[in-house]
């Protein structure tokens, strides 16, 4: 994953990698268009064992927040 710890997400940007997101995992989990009736996001999730985007990109930023907070205060 990209390094999105101090990206600025808005809705739709967030709504944007969420779907280029699962069109990759789609196409890894070789589901095909015929197929894609009877499986679900989380089903191809769970093909690829992946998180949720969104699940992704908080732990991300929290990982991050807590680097931050940790640091001394006199570091640049």
């Amino acid at each position: 994953m990209h390094p999105v710890e101090t990206w600025a997400l808005i809705q739709r940007l967030e709504e944007l990698l969420a779907s280029c997101d699962h069109k990759m995992l789609t196409h890894m989990s070789r589901v095909r268009w015929q197929d894609r009736i009877n499986t679900s996001n989380e089903e191809v999730r769970r093909r690829c064992v992946v998180e949720n985007l969104e699940h992704r990109l908080k732990k991300t930023r929290l990982r991050w927040f807590g680097h931050v907070k940790r640091r001394d205060e006199n570091s640049i």
